[in-house]
Order: C-alpha cells, then structure tokens, then sequence
C-alpha cells in the first residue's frame, strides 16, 4: 500500500498582477510541510508557478512538473459570469470601488463557481466535468509511484476528496473553503482503490500567523 500526499501550495499574492508567486509566508508554509513530509517520496507539482515555488520551498525541487495538477481557471470562471473581469487588473479595478473588497471578491467568486457546476460546460474552456476527469487521472497515475508527494491547488485536492466520499459538487467547495495553505491531505493507495486518510492536517503550521486560507 502507497500513499499520496496532496499538498496545497502555499499562500500565494492575492490582489497583485500575478497571483502566481508565493508570498514571503507562503514560502515559509512550504518549508514547514516539507519538514513533515517524507523525504524518499516521489514528488509531483503541478506546472503552475506557485505549485512549483512551494515544491522547492519544501525541499522538492526536481519534482515532475504535470499539468494535470493545475487549478481551475478561476478568471476564465469570473469572465463567463461577468464579462469584461476576467483578467486580475480588471477584476482589482472593480473590487477597489467596494467598501469591503476582500468580501466582494468571495461573494463573486463563490456565484461564478457555482455557475460553472451546474453548466453543461460549453461555455467554458474546461467544464467541471472535465476537470474533475483530469484530476482522477493524475491521482491514477500518482497511485502508480508508491509513496509520492504532489504540490498543488485547493480545487484540485477538494475536487479529489470530494469524489473519494461521494460527495455533491456543493460538499466539495465547502471542503475548498476550510483547506489551508501548505495542508496535507493524505490518501492511502492499494487493492482497494484510493482512499482517504487524513484531510487538511495542519500541525506543521499550529503558530501565530502560519495559518492562512488564501
């Protein structure tokens, strides 16, 4: 029996041009669920900037890069239920004119995700069934290495779980909302398919100001 260790990249730089880079914390998240992590895993990161930062932050830099890692594209989302916000200077624009723009953006990003669920998916450049067959997949293949270690995105690790419990598409963005930056979600592999183990375990980060969930 094998195990799959899901690692959510750490805290990355909400509101800025590039969301894709790891914040100063985010690296040290990533340095602490490396410390835990087991150092003779194979190691997997999605290709995204931040999913690669943390691998090496972790102590993984020659991880395998495999897209099929990847989050959802949460502006491509945005764009289909707001037109015209589908790009981050666009989207800070608009938020800058709400009295609370960190709410704002949940209340919006909450209402274009859960659009995207209930669509037939043609809208979009990937439908959310499509996603979550590609991230079967990459579990699948991960199962393959024995123990391994893969750096990657919040939907991704909910999507997974989600699938692994029979749970509604509405039951994994409730896990979504609850998985902390560098957590490690654990799932046994073997005769018996995937199951889970362990979700969103955060000891590594139990101090003042490592916790954090965007």
């Amino acid at each position: 029996m094998g195990r799959v260790h899901l690692v959510r990249h750490g805290q990355a730089s909400f509101g800025a041009d590039d969301y894709d880079v790891l914040s100063d914390l985010g690296a040290r998240q990533a340095a602490r669920a490396g410390a835990v992590l087991p150092r003779d895993a194979y190691a997997i990161s999605g290709t995204l900037r931040r999913h690669r930062d943390s691998a090496a932050a972790a102590g993984f830099a020659g991880a395998e890069a495999d897209p099929a890692w990847n989050e959802f594209d949460y502006l491509d989302i945005i764009a289909v239920a707001h037109p015209g916000l589908g790009n981050m200077p666009a989207l800070r624009a608009h938020l800058a004119h709400e009295p609370a723009p960190m709410q704002a953006f949940q209340a919006l990003y909450e209402e274009a995700v859960a659009r995207w669920m209930e669509a037939d998916g043609n809208s979009y450049r990937e439908s959310r069934r499509d996603f979550v067959t590609r991230v079967e997949g990459a579990l699948e293949r991960a199962s393959g290495k024995g123990d391994a270690v893969v750096f990657t995105s919040g939907g991704v690790i909910s999507a997974l779980v989600a699938g692994l419990l029979d749970l509604t598409p509405a039951a994994a963005r409730r896990i979504d909302r609850v998985l902390v930056n560098a957590g490690i979600t654990t799932i046994t592999t073997g005769r018996r398919g995937p199951q889970l183990l362990a979700l969103n375990a955060q000891t590594h980060l139990q101090e003042d100001g490592f916790v954090t969930f965007r």
